[in-house]
């Protein structure tokens, strides 16, 4: 995996193709960038980037590595937004119960309003017939139930 200044120095060396431009971008002196450029093709025992031309590139490997490591560093993201987002209460999934009286496009645009929040949240949609909601609850199959026929069955903390 890469440190995100690893990522950096890759995307910085990508956008400015030249090693003294991607270091005044870092913040950093050249001589400091091309050494941690030669660490991590060390590391990865690949040529990275292509310095035979005027302007410094990345190799096919080095675009490989700075696209799939963003793809993991923002992966990395979501995960460390929905791991603090269950620690101060959110649910990871929650799964709706509805009878089937009630015809899932009502749902949708509660959906998409929730799906606005983009809180990483897993919705699983069921339907259930007669007091199946009610079971369903019961029985742990559902966190929340919508448009229930019946009363409730006797559930201890409902």
């Amino acid at each position: 995996m890469l440190s995100p200044n690893e990522l950096a120095l890759l995307e910085a060396i990508r956008d400015s193709g030249s090693l003294s431009r991607a270091a005044a971008k870092l913040g950093k002196a050249p001589s400091s960038v091309s050494h941690a450029a030669r660490q991590l093709e060390e590391r990865f025992d690949a040529l990275l980037f292509d310095r035979r031309r005027y302007r410094l590139q990345l190799t096919p490997a080095g675009r490989l590595l700075a696209e799939e490591a963003g793809r993991l560093m923002l992966d990395v993201s979501r995960l460390t937004q929905r791991v603090r987002q269950v620690a101060s209460g959110w649910e990871d999934r929650l799964h709706i119960v509805s009878d089937e009286i009630l015809e899932f496009e009502f749902m949708a645009p509660l959906i998409q309003d929730f799906d606005k929040l983009d809180s990483g949240v897993t919705l699983r949609f069921t339907h259930e017939v007669l007091g199946g909601t009610w079971e369903a609850l019961r029985e742990g199959r559902a966190d929340l139930i919508v448009g229930a026929t019946n009363e409730p069955q006797t559930m201890p903390n409902l």
